[in-house]
């Protein structure tokens, strides 16, 4: 069968048109595929009532809230009904008939809270108050929403005012690459995040909270507690997420005798909970982007010194890099390659700062030498590989409002350094996007800023983050951050 040349011709057309519609939407399809739903909130008990932030729990149930610019009326519908409240005011409404709340609705941290009952009742769903978890069921809904209680006191200046948390506490927050879309993942004001890590799938996240570990499905709003802390005796950090998600490697700190080695060891954990074990005795530093390998710092008490290493994520294998490296490794994309500082100890307290790369075969490449001084007040910052590992970004910080100070790019092989932009004050957060451009915190905020220094601008006006993170599917960051005051 032969096709008219005018059809062939149409349907190229309509091809055509297809694939650029489909270019133009490539951000917003990645966005839809990351599919992150907001975890479970954490319930606060004041004054004998149980509070919940208003908005995560409205995401969970897909429900609509609107505001009232004039009156600030604030209104849930979710399923054809109604929930209405006003900040600071006891008077609500359920489907239309007037309620007096027990506590009035209170800013906490950057999120509205207010009685979890009437909402529930309000929504036609059904909750039982446990000891420590607040279960809530509602029509429609897959499963039961598990909340944990809070049975710490908010700080409170009334009776119906609540006016912050005694201790501020960091909190997650998702936003597309171009700085749209903020979007605030954790809900625990008196419990900080700390340290996340998504896998490459982008389907599961772990974090730690007051030093135990969590993880979860970014579809699914409840979290799993995988290792609890239990005060200084047992602490954990700096989980990381295996590319398929069914693994979480993380630091484990435990009181033990003196030895640094022995209280510090890298361990595994099974998705769910199970097949726990210590993998070695060291400061877990980084894992490679295929899940092949983790970096590490072991400390030799005898020689008084912190070498870098390299052990397989099953356990095995552990090899020393470098004798003597002050910083954690850095990964480079394909996995090949190794990125840490080096020190090299001259005579007294002097040394030479200088990064260096190395083969994960332990065949170490050459170091390049730039600055010499004291040892915690110069030299180059660790630094990262860009996006495709052709050129590494770092810091270099005299502590002395040096000209030099600032954030540099140099091909890979650790030539043609230059600086990118001038900085007065240490940014110790730095993080490279598919675009070419360069993250860094400082204590102004968030800022990206192209190769060539130029288009200087801040993400995310409204926080001031301590941390970033680029998500593996590259549309991403990932931010650490005080939600923003009353």
């Amino acid at each position: 069968m032969r096709w008219n040349p005018r059809i062939q011709h149409a349907l190229f057309g309509m091809v055509l048109i297809l694939v650029l519609i489909w270019a133009a939407n490539l951000p917003a399809l990645a966005a839809q595929a990351f599919n992150l739903v907001p975890p479970v909130p954490e319930v606060l008990l004041f004054e004998g009532t149980d509070l919940v932030p208003l908005r995560p729990l409205a995401e969970i149930l897909n429900g609509v809230l609107a505001q009232d610019a004039k009156t600030k009326v604030i209104t849930l519908t979710c399923r054809g009904r109604t929930f209405t409240c006003k900040p600071h005011s006891t008077t609500a409404m359920q489907n239309g008939k007037p309620i007096t709340l027990k506590v009035a609705p209170e800013e906490v941290n950057g999120a509205l809270y207010l009685p979890l009952l009437p909402l529930v009742q309000a929504l036609g769903g059904a909750l039982r108050l446990e000891d420590a978890v607040a279960i809530v069921t509602f029509p429609g809904l897959a499963a039961p929403l598990h909340l944990p209680r809070l049975k710490s006191p908010v700080t409170v200046a009334s009776s119906t005012r609540m006016v912050g948390i005694s201790s501020p506490a960091t909190e997650l927050y998702l936003m597309n690459l171009d700085g749209s879309g903020l979007q605030r993942l954790t809900y625990t004001p008196l419990a900080g995040e700390d340290l996340p890590s998504f896998s490459a799938d982008g389907r599961s996240m772990a974090y730690t909270r007051d030093f135990s570990l969590y993880v979860r499905k970014c579809d699914d709003p409840n979290e799993l507690l995988l290792v609890k802390a239990k005060a200084h005796a047992l602490l954990t950090s700096n989980p990381w997420v295996s590319p398929d998600g069914s693994t979480v490697f993380y630091q484990r700190f435990e009181e033990t005798p003196d030895d640094l080695s022995s209280r510090s060891s890298i361990w595994r954990v099974d998705a769910d909970g199970a097949n726990s074990r210590k993998l070695a005795d060291a400061f877990l530093c980084e894992m490679s982007p295929d899940g092949k390998y983790l970096s590490a710092l072991i400390y030799d008490e005898q020689q008084r010194r912190v070498s870098m290493a390299v052990i397989d994520t099953d356990g095995k294998n552990l090899q020393i890099i470098e004798p003597e490296a002050g910083t954690p490794g850095s990964f480079s994309p394909d996995s090949t390659r190794l990125l840490y500082r080096k020190y090299d100890r001259e005579h007294g307290d002097k040394v030479t700062i200088s990064l260096a790369v190395c083969d994960l075969d332990g065949e170490r490449a050459g170091t390049r030498h730039e600055a010499t001084g004291e040892e915690t007040s110069t030299g180059e910052n660790i630094g990262r590989f860009n996006w495709n590992g052709t050129h590494i970004v770092f810091e270099r910080f005299t502590g002395k409002r040096s000209p030099e100070d600032g954030i540099y790019l140099m091909n890979a092989d650790r030539t043609g350094a230059r600086q990118v932009l001038h900085l007065d004050e240490f940014a110790p957060t730095l993080a490279c996007t598919p675009d070419g451009s360069i993250l860094f915190c400082d204590e102004k905020g968030l800022f990206s800023v192209d190769a060539a220094g130029q288009n200087l601008r801040r993400l995310a006006p409204t926080l001031s983050p301590t941390g970033v993170m680029v998500t593996q599917d590259g549309w991403h960051l990932l931010l650490l951050a005080e939600p923003p005051t009353l």
